[in-house]
């Protein structure tokens, strides 16, 4: 695995040059399947692996290379740029590393287009402001919409498409309008396109993929929150929460309303589309299952992935995808505040690694290259539309008086946009504690302009987590994407 030109190596290859040589700042170092040891820089996006007996020397050599010299694991260390002249500036680095992947993002359109915010779920951790009324995106707005793709695609070699919500598939018509319509435009203007779906696969049958799949949607995320008990707990229908709600109001009617409550599982249903469409769709896709941990999901995990290897091991289409739950901004936080994960809890990292252990193919952050991480309000050119056919450059706050509010499209699809507005956004500068970061070569310090900057908050989640970089570097490995040096 090699993203990046390495350094040069120094010439000749001796002690007193190999003095003038430090460690890299962006250094991962990880077991995997306790039989190698990974050892992956973020920063040159290459690394390699090493049996795991020699982990120690790994740790020396970086510690003290002039003192191993002639030691041969020295150097993939130097290709990797793992070890680096003392004098190279890592941050100007990075710095160069965002303008260039800047100025390659100029060639794409990127839309985050939300068809409504309905959703048919309440989840108990769900931070969204979700809609019970009808808010599918009226005909009027979609034409906007599509007049404005038109007319933008002559600028851009291609277009990308993120189905969104709410839970988009409540607006199915306005999914199958859009696609159809987008797939013409396209077409007559020769321009690539590609989508994916995030939706909770309540309603996500095999005809409804099969449509998708063919307006060109490749990547899907569905959640399945651990075994049935504790995902139907976490994961109810809106109608079973608002019964759970009512039965603890009315303890006379306890047993016939969690009767209720409980034939308003989602598990079933998700769980029956997703072998549909494994066993009946052919073709290629990737298809992420997300499982959301709280402090409850630990007692259940063996369960979960002993079941999820028997149903999807051999399908690597299917990728799991293991996240922890994480407060958003105070909201739901009386009913969450004693599920939440501790900071220093290694929770995630233990269930990635069973999960290793049983071969199941994992997904994790975004780590091959520099701006993987880096939110996409950031990004040029892109933009979320809600149900409005408004524009927006964050979907954190979808109001019309919030710095995120783009503009309107006119009845001809052009967009009015808010030139101050887009201005105070893309010059938002990353927090001044970025610097120490792990991650800083992946998102540039602006993984979440929004809560890091807007709203002032004091640390990114992922502030320094070496956690999250170890266990996105471990799905490289899964996909024998390193060579091995003995």
């Amino acid at each position: 695995m090699n993203h990046t030109a390495p350094f040069p190596l120094p010439e000749p290859l001796n002690t007193a040059a190999l003095t003038q040589l430090k460690k890299s700042r962006y250094n991962i170092i990880t077991g995997f399947k306790s039989t190698h040891t990974i050892v992956h820089n973020l920063l040159r996006e290459t690394g390699f692996l090493v049996p795991q007996d020699k982990a120690a020397l790994i740790d020396a050599i970086l510690d003290d290379p002039a003192a191993h010299a002639h030691e041969p694991l020295l150097e993939p260390l130097l290709r990797a740029g793992c070890l680096i002249p003392s004098d190279t500036d890592e941050s100007a680095l990075i710095t160069q590393k965002k303008i260039d992947f800047e100025t390659r993002q100029e060639d794409t359109l990127t839309l985050t287009i939300i068809p409504t915010y309905q959703c048919n779920l309440k989840c108990v951790y769900c931070w969204e402001d979700t809609k019970d009324s009808n808010d599918a995106m009226p005909a009027e707005a979609q034409e906007r919409l599509l007049q404005y793709i038109e007319a933008q695609l002559p600028s851009f070699s291609a277009l990308n498409i993120e189905w969104f919500g709410g839970e988009p598939m409540m607006a199915y018509p306005v999914m199958q309008n859009l696609s159809r319509r987008i797939d013409e435009i396209c077409k007559s203007q020769k321009t690539p396109y590609f989508c994916s779906l995030t939706t909770n696969g309540t309603m996500l049958t095999v005809e409804r993929f099969e449509f998708l799949l063919k307006y060109h949607t490749r990547f899907f995320q569905v959640t399945l929150d651990g075994p049935q008990a504790l995902h139907d707990r976490n994961r109810p229908l809106k109608s079973g929460r608002r019964a759970e709600s009512l039965a603890r109001e009315n303890p006379e009617a306890l047993g016939k309303e969690l009767l209720q409550f409980a034939k308003r599982g989602t598990y079933d249903r998700i769980l029956q589309n997703l072998r549909d469409i494994c066993d009946q769709v052919r073709g290629r896709f990737e298809f992420i299952v997300r499982l959301n941990v709280t402090k409850e999901t630990q007692p259940y995990l063996d369960e979960f992935l002993d079941f999820y290897r028997s149903e999807f091991g051999d399908d690597w289409r299917f990728q799991l995808y293991i996240q922890g739950v994480e407060e958003h901004d105070g909201k739901r936080a009386d009913e969450m505040s004693e599920k939440y994960l501790d900071k220093t809890e290694d929770v995630v990292d233990s269930m990635f690694d069973a999960a290793i252990d049983r071969d199941i193919r994992l997904n994790s952050l975004r780590v091959d290259g520099p701006g993987d991480l880096m939110c996409k309000s950031r990004q040029k050119n892109t933009y979320f539309v809600n149900s409005d056919g408004r524009f927006y450059k964050c979907d954190m706050c979808m109001n019309d008086k919030h710095v995120t509010f783009l503009g309107d499209l006119t009845q001809e699809g052009a967009l009015v946009e808010n030139a101050s507005n887009l201005q105070d956004w893309n010059t938002i500068e990353p927090p001044g504690y970025c610097k120490d970061c792990v991650l800083q070569p992946l998102c540039f310090g602006l993984k979440c302009p929004y809560y890091n900057t807007i709203e002032g908050k004091t640390r990114c989640e992922l502030f320094n987590s070496h956690s999250a970089a170890r266990n996105a570097v471990k799905t490289f490995a899964q996909e024998g994407k390193y060579e091995i040096y003995s």
